[in-house]
């Protein structure tokens, strides 16, 4: 039995429990704020720097669920539009698209998440003679700095806010991935991307600690996805050399990193729980289940021989050319994008993210879990 299907059983058997006791169950969690990048961000971008990755505002983005570009960097859903379906909320809106006036107020959660931010602020990527490279200056910290400004408009009372914060769910990234993707387009070496894990890590954790100061109590800290089997690292870093791949065709080094920073980051977590013992500080593992999508593709109803390629493209061995990106001209989409676990070489189809988002709700992943939904 598949993860999907486990869990609607799941889901059934609670349900039906609770109708023959003739109780009702609450939602464990009243409201969701998430706070990442593309792998997460519903429209921030396209709203602040809508040139910076114009393709995401034009079909085939959005193309399966909504029928149309959101400034979802994907086909359809994300993980936090899973999550909010499971707990029976809206979707986030993009903290940038709230409209107070109209009663958007994102008392039900908000999305501060930006495609192309980074961990590290600009200065950091300043020094290094490379800020003109990113797609947005909003870092994470001033993705931190959003939630505070709007946390009046959520709760007026510290009781209030306190019984307000203890019922929501945080996300804080995935993200730290593009501190390494901007480092690396300009030549960075593997070894130089490591020696910049710890200050990564070390902001993210900042991060999380602000949450809970903030009256945070349930913070879900996901770790990076495997780099090295991503479609525009495999195009962009293609070797003729073999042992530089596993025996996926996954990049080994690429991955390497990805797996030394996920170590750092679970440390990170576990140092966070140690402080804020009351805090329940999650850690989401985005590298294991996406692993199993690239050795078990069949399980997740992927393509033995296209896992590895994205569904959007406009060609190459990995379906993959800068010239002809997802929505550029010369690009199309594949006819059936949930039988691919990349959907433009950066980013992944809502199969995916819908099957990566059972993982985190049923513990498969999530260390420790979820509650469970209602």
């Amino acid at each position: 039995m598949n993860l999907a299907l486990s869990l609607f059983f799941l889901a059934a058997g609670l349900a039906g429990a609770l109708a023959a006791s003739g109780g009702q169950r609450q939602q464990p969690y009243h409201a969701i704020f998430n706070f990442g990048d593309s792998l997460s961000d519903v429209g921030n971008l396209v709203v602040e720097n809508p040139k910076a990755f114009a393709v995401v505002g034009k079909l085939p983005y959005g193309e399966t669920f909504f029928g149309r570009p959101t400034g979802r960097c994907s086909d359809g859903r994300l993980v936090v539009d899973f999550l909010a379906e499971a707990y029976g909320l809206p979707y986030m809106p993009a903290y940038l698209s709230l409209n107070v006036s109209k009663g958007e107020d994102g008392r039900r959660g908000a999305n501060f998440a930006v495609a192309g931010a980074t961990a590290l602020g600009k200065d950091f990527f300043g020094k290094l003679g490379i800020v003109s490279l990113l797609w947005t200056n909003n870092s994470l910290a001033d993705q931190i700095v959003w939630f505070k400004k709007l946390k009046p408009s959520l709760c007026a009372t510290p009781k209030d806010c306190a019984a307000y914060m203890r019922k929501s769910l945080f996300l804080v990234g995935e993200i730290g991935a593009n501190d390494y993707n901007y480092m690396g387009l300009t030549g960075a070496s593997v070894q130089q991307l490591r020696d910049a894990v710890p200050r990564v890590i070390e902001s993210v954790s900042n991060a999380v600690e602000a949450l809970v100061g903030e009256g945070a109590e349930h913070v879900v800290v996901p770790s990076s996805v495997p780099f090295g089997c991503a479609s525009v690292y495999l195009t962009f870093l293609q070797s003729d050399d073999k042992r530089e791949y596993d025996r996926y065709g996954c990049l080994t080094a690429y991955n390497s990193l990805a797996i030394y920073h996920n170590q750092q980051l679970l440390a990170a977590v576990a140092r966070l729980r140690e402080a804020h013992p009351h805090a329940r500080i999650m850690y989401a593992d985005y590298y294991k289940i996406t692993m199993r999508f690239v050795y078990a593709p069949a399980a997740f109803g992927f393509g033995e021989h296209t896992v590895l390629k994205a569904c959007c493209g406009g060609g190459g061995p990995y379906n993959v050319d800068f010239g002809a990106w997802c929505g550029m001209e010369g690009a199309r989409a594949c006819e059936d994008p949930s039988k691919y676990a990349a959907w433009d070489g950066m980013h992944l189809t809502e199969a995916a993210y819908r099957h990566m988002t059972v993982a985190l709700i049923n513990g498969t992943i999530t260390s420790p879990p979820l509650a469970r939904p209602a």
